[in-house]
């Protein structure tokens, strides 16, 4: 068996945050967890790995998850097809990453609900 090896050479993350949080009842994304909401300290951590650009998908409480995030230097967009499920916030935030810079040639995708 031959292993084919590929280095990345520009790499960004996409957290997933888009989701309504029925269940709960309240956005997960807003929940504390050391002190700060869920979507501030995953958020933080990302912009902490120095990978590259952050970028954060947001869809049912856009306008809540924005305001918590606004002071960090990421990327913010919204899914406006949300209801969809992830696989609507994964090509969201595909497409936020073609628009930023297409020598990307790598994504870590982090959840956030």
């Amino acid at each position: 068996m031959n292993l084919v090896h590929y280095t990345v050479n520009n790499c960004c993350v996409v957290i997933l945050a888009a989701g309504s949080s029925s269940r709960l009842g309240k956005p997960k994304q807003l929940l504390k967890y050391k002190s700060k909401s869920l979507v501030q300290y995953i958020v933080d951590v990302a912009i902490l790995s120095n990978i590259g650009p952050v970028i954060v998908v947001t869809g049912a409480n856009a306008a809540l998850i924005i305001k918590e995030i606004s002071d960090k230097k990421i990327y913010i967009v919204k899914n406006e097809e949300w209801k969809e499920g992830m696989a609507s916030s994964l090509r969201c935030g595909l497409s936020k990453v073609q628009i930023i810079d297409d020598t990307i040639d790598g994504i870590i995708f982090m959840v956030c609900d």
